[in-house]
């Protein structure tokens, strides 16, 4: 069975050697920020980021991306479309 870090950190304190320290500062109830519910817009980038397996995050994530040369993720996949 598959968990998430979340369920490690949360519930298995004797399995959180396993983890690396977090990069980020974590929420400090992180099981009701996991849990919580995203917006319409979340969702709709959510869906498109995983339809398309673009990257999901803000402008400066993605700008980031752009500088770590990951700029063909943002463009679709395949050929471009003959125009007229």
């Amino acid at each position: 069975m598959k968990t998430s870090c979340c369920v490690t950190r949360v519930f298995s304190p004797e399995d959180q050697a396993l983890l690396a320290e977090s990069p980020v500062p974590l929420a400090k109830d992180l099981v009701k920020y996991v849990n919580q519910t995203q917006t319409k817009g979340e969702l709709a980038a959510l869906r498109r980021s995983v339809k398309h397996c673009q990257p999901l995050g803000s402008e400066g994530w993605q700008q980031t991306a752009d500088h770590m040369g990951l700029e063909h993720t943002f463009r679709p996949r395949g050929r471009p479309r003959k125009t007229e």
